[in-house]
């Protein structure tokens, strides 16, 4: 059942102001609960459109208040409530999106719908974040600072990629980042993950709490620098992108690999270890050693991209919800989707 179409709504909320904001908060009486976010993209449309889509009769009343998107109900929800946000962006429109809370967001190929510039996306919470195209945009930055996952893929026209992790979630870049990308900046200071199929001209990776790096190269790109420094006890691993020169800083117990094809200097001031795949130079300190393989990589992570417009929805047989009382979730069981409640901002320049 579709509960609203706001397109009028959100394009007054649009004007109000500018920088306009976007957040897209569903608050339903006293219970919240969302079962995914999926993002679209039309370059020829003049408006974006929001679409909200529900299994319950009691939510009565769908308004936009102060950009807010406020859902209300005629009584007490309970039992399986499921809903779906659906929206429809505009040709450069989009330049930020955060995801606050414990959604799933999917997109499709959202390439024609980004700032030309910069994009700059984060997962803040429990929720995941998948986003297939990415392209037509010269700068990516990419952040996990919660326990949920940020996917990321077809990255093909940026020359500045950064990726950072801070909390005990994972984020991953699933297809090769574009072959003219000249400087990479990997940041992980938490307990996460990040793997990353990615090369560039520059490369800087800092590791300072128990999160490891994968470091999966871009096919044939070689790369001319890599300055890798863990001070915690995560690893590096970076055997499968072929860089020329190589600075290895060890100031904790974990451990880096890497994949120098001309030179390696390395220091080690912990207890962690350096290994290499290929070794021509001499290091300046003699705590190396050669080996002829590299540590096993973890599994890929999944890109789930929408692949069309979804004109049906499905409503899980087992959803739950949580009740909100103002400051913490509690109650209930998240579904296949492992979803509590949304707060996804999105920002426009």
């Amino acid at each position: 059942m579709k509960v609203a179409t706001l397109a009028s709504a959100l394009t007054a909320a649009f004007m109000e102001g500018s920088p306009t904001v976007l957040p897209v908060f569903q608050k339903i009486g006293v219970t919240q609960c969302v079962g995914e976010v999926v993002l679209l993209c039309d370059p020829s449309a003049t408006a974006p459109s929001y679409i909200v889509e529900t299994n319950s009769s009691l939510a009565s009343k769908v308004e936009v208040q102060s950009g807010t998107l406020v859902v209300s109900s005629s009584g007490t929800l309970s039992g399986d409530i499921y809903y779906r946000t659906t929206i429809t962006l505009i040709k450069g429109q989009l330049t930020e999106l955060l995801s606050g809370s414990a959604a799933s967001v999917l997109s499709g190929d959202l390439s024609a719908c980004l700032d030309p510039n910069t994009f700059k996306v984060a997962s803040a919470a429990s929720g995941s974040v998948s986003l297939g195209g990415l392209a037509q945009t010269s700068k990516v930055e990419a952040a996990a600072t919660g326990s949920g996952t940020l996917v990321l893929g077809n990255i093909t026209s940026a020359t500045e990629l950064s990726l950072a992790t801070s909390g005990s979630g994972s984020l991953g870049l699933t297809t090769p980042t574009a072959p003219a990308l000249e400087d990479t900046t990997i940041s992980c200071t938490g307990s996460g993950s990040i793997y990353a199929v990615s090369g560039s001209k520059s490369n800087q990776a800092k590791l300072g709490g128990s999160g490891s790096v994968v470091f999966a190269g871009n096919g044939g790109v070689v790369g001319e620098t890599l300055d890798v420094i863990t001070a915690g006890s995560g690893s590096f691993t970076g055997c499968a992108a072929p860089v020329n020169d190589v600075t290895a800083t060890i100031r904790g117990s974990g451990g880096i690999s890497v994949a120098p094809q001309n030179k390696l200097t390395a220091t080690i001031l912990g207890s962690g270890t350096v290994t290499y795949l290929t070794f021509p130079s001499p290091p300046v300190q003699p705590q190396t050693q050669e080996i002829a393989t590299c540590p096993a990589y973890p599994t890929r992570p999944v890109l789930t991209e929408i692949p069309t417009t979804p004109a049906t929805m499905q409503i899980p047989g087992n959803y739950q919800c949580r009740s909100w009382n103002g400051g913490v979730a509690t109650g209930g069981a998240p579904s296949f989707f492992g979803i509590v409640f949304v707060g996804l901002f999105l920002y426009f320049n």
